[in-house]
């Protein structure tokens, strides 16, 4: 593989921190800054919600609405949808 077409993977757990959005939106502006050749692939663990009081995700429809709104390139991740990969600089 040629170096340019490298890409650097992070990822981020959101459901472990009490305001999500806000830590996503300092993820996403700190690694934006890098400006890695390949871009950047940054794997956003939500979960599917199965633990909160609905049994329906509450963190996922919000990150996928201000990734969204954001005008951010994402997909889910084949086989978890609890993984939502937004391509950074790509």
């Amino acid at each position: 593989m040629q170096p340019s077409r490298l890409r650097a993977v992070y990822i981020i757990a959101l459901r472990a921190y009490p305001l999500p959005l806000q830590i996503l939106e300092r993820h996403l502006t700190s690694l934006g800054s890098l400006g890695h050749p390949g871009g950047i692939l940054l794997e956003v663990v939500t979960g599917l919600g199965r633990h909160s009081n609905t049994g329906q995700p509450r963190l996922l429809p919000a990150v996928v609405r201000y990734l969204a709104d954001a005008g951010y390139r994402f997909d889910s991740q084949e086989g978890n949808a609890g993984v939502i990969l937004v391509h950074i600089g790509c």
